[in-house]
């Protein structure tokens, strides 16, 4: 069986892959010393490239680039933990994020 390729499935394809690689935009939620270090803000939006590059080590790049007061916290998994759709991302797990993603940058709890 022979498949002839068509202009308009080349067409599809270049546009499956440049919505692949379009920018996303993500809330993220900050609290505690991570929003004292973000000028007070609580919550930012976060502009990423898509596919496979908008991970949450590029979030926390991104972030700390962005907020310099931020970046030795966002930097160190031990002083920030993040939380992808109210769900904490384990330290050294990396997760490929979504459009419409929320994300919490989340210092360490502590109390008495």
């Amino acid at each position: 069986m022979i498949h002839i390729v068509t202009n308009s499935d080349i067409a599809t394809a270049i546009a499956a892959e440049v919505t692949t690689m379009a920018e996303i935009e993500l809330k993220v939620l900050l609290f505690a010393s991570a929003r004292d270090a973000a000028d007070g803000e609580s919550t930012v939006t976060c502009t990423l490239p898509g596919g496979s590059a908008a991970t949450t080590t590029a979030l926390r790049k991104t972030l700390a680039s962005a907020y310099p007061d931020l970046g030795p916290l966002v930097l160190d998994e031990e002083m920030i933990t993040l939380a992808v759709n109210r769900e904490y991302v384990p330290a050294g797990e990396i997760l490929v994020l979504k459009p419409g993603d929320e994300i919490a940058l989340i210092p360490p709890i502590s109390g008495g």
